[in-house]
């Protein structure tokens, strides 16, 4: 099985995980309104034959009703954690921490990175700028004084090559 199959495969099994526990939590709701709808017809049949509502023997099964809903969310939460340290899914705080490990990693490559490229500074380019702009200022005042742009280049004299003299022909002699 390749790593990706695995990983699909991981996958596969925390969503059928989360969707298990969708599913208890929306039973545990049922559960819970159910629980409640019984309480108050227990209530509403006890006051139809005269007995109190408010009697102690009332609060205490409410209160342990809404005691057993708690340890069963609680036992449910639990539950849900261990399947899923088994599997080895990180928690929103490992998820947290790796992601704030990374980017400060990723910060300190993007620094050396831009530390072998030896770019300017802001400092020194602003200290360019300046020098240019006192250059321009200082260039524009010659201008003023009658100096002119550039000094005309003379034109260079190169020096010609000697003529070459056409051969010769030596006559042959005759014997």
């Amino acid at each position: 099985m390749s790593k990706k199959d695995k990983g699909e495969a991981k996958m596969g099994i925390s969503n059928r995980i989360r969707g298990g526990l969708e599913d208890s939590w929306r039973s545990l709701s049922k559960i819970e309104a159910e629980g409640e709808k019984l309480v108050k017809g227990l209530a509403g049949t006890l006051e139809k034959h005269g007995i109190d509502a408010s009697t102690k023997a009332i609060e205490d099964l409410s209160r342990d009703a809404r005691a057993f809903v708690n340890q069963l969310n609680q036992s449910i939460e639990e539950s849900a954690e261990k399947v899923l340290e088994g599997l080895n899914v990180p928690t929103r705080e490992e998820l947290d921490s790796m992601a704030k490990q990374l980017r400060g990693n990723l910060e300190e490559q993007v620094r050396k990175g831009i530390g072998r490229l030896n770019l300017a500074t802001r400092k020194e380019l602003e200290t360019v700028a300046k020098d240019l702009k006192k250059l321009q200022k200082d260039i524009i005042n010659l201008r003023k004084a009658g100096v002119p742009k550039s000094p005309k280049a003379a034109p260079k004299k190169t020096k010609a090559a000697p003529k070459k003299k056409p051969a010769t022909r030596k006559k042959a002699a005759k014997k």
